[in-house]
């Protein structure tokens, strides 16, 4: 609409669709829960979700941000005026699966060829990480150089067999679940580095009680448990653990864990 700026159009959209919410709780066709005040911020995020998908359609992008804005402002609004849905703002991290949704919608309506990749994650063109990058351990004050094993894959992967190997290891998923069991794997003597990401899915870890670890948890978006300790939400805070003897044990893992979307629950055995 020419002559009509983005400030305008936003301003009349809310004022439309508030006006019409009113219009109906008026006349008795909508119960509002709580205040009317309340439903500002959702007509807003609803309006901006609206916008978004309105722009994919037209320019091929922002349908991952207009399918959240519009469902996260569509469900608060709804839960003003129906008592069998329960929904909060705390609650946005339930809308994770709208990512792979986005994601394939995003791949159905591109114009171009799609190209997949397998390896190591690349910024700007250039390699993010060395295949040959080394993890420095010291001990009894003599730094020693131990190969890191890199991974990218999407999918679930398990470590759990019998005697499996721990070994220094970078793991990245897209998207997928891991799952570790600390008590089944042969741990060399000295320190072990475990760092593992994932940005859509779950990490699922078990530690032995005798085995010392220092463990750094983040989850962006989910659930955070560790051992007794647990955060969840849109704003996840992130979890430590340090054992008391680390420094001096003679085996130990240092273990880094960070998720996206999902969840990460480390469990004593």
């Amino acid at each position: 609409m020419e002559g009509v700026n983005k400030k305008q159009w936003g301003c009349a959209s809310f004022l439309l669709v508030f006006g019409l919410l009113l219009l109906m709780i008026n006349l008795g066709l909508l119960q509002l829960k709580g205040s009317a005040s309340g439903l500002i911020i959702p007509i807003i995020l609803l309006i901006i979700g609206i916008a978004q998908l309105i722009k994919f359609f037209s320019k091929r992008r922002g349908i991952l941000s207009g399918l959240i804005f519009t469902v996260y402002g569509g469900l608060l609004t709804a839960a003003f005026f129906s008592e069998d849905i329960a929904f909060g703002y705390g609650d946005i991290w339930r809308l994770w699966p709208l990512l792979l949704i986005g994601f394939a919608i995003s791949l159905i309506t591109k114009r171009t060829s799609i190209h997949f990749s397998y390896g190591e994650p690349k910024v700007g063109g250039r390699k993010e990480v060395n295949p040959k990058e080394t993890y420095r351990e010291k001990s009894g004050g003599h730094e020693h150089k131990s190969h890191i094993k890199h991974a990218m894959s999407i999918g679930n992967e398990a470590f759990t067999s019998e005697n499996w190997a721990l070994e220094n290891m970078k793991l990245n998923k897209s998207v997928g679940n891991y799952v570790f069991n600390l008590k089944k794997a042969y741990i060399s003597e000295g320190e072990t580095m475990l760092d593992v990401s994932v940005r859509i899915g779950n990490i699922k870890m078990t530690v032995p009680e005798e085995l010392s670890v220092e463990i750094t948890s983040n989850v962006a978006v989910g659930e955070n448990v560790l051992f007794n300790d647990r955060t969840d939400g849109a704003q996840a805070r992130t979890l430590r653990f340090r054992s008391d003897d680390y420094d001096t044990a003679p085996k130990k893992v240092k273990i880094i864990l960070d998720v996206n979307v999902g969840s990460i629950r480390i469990d004593r055995i």
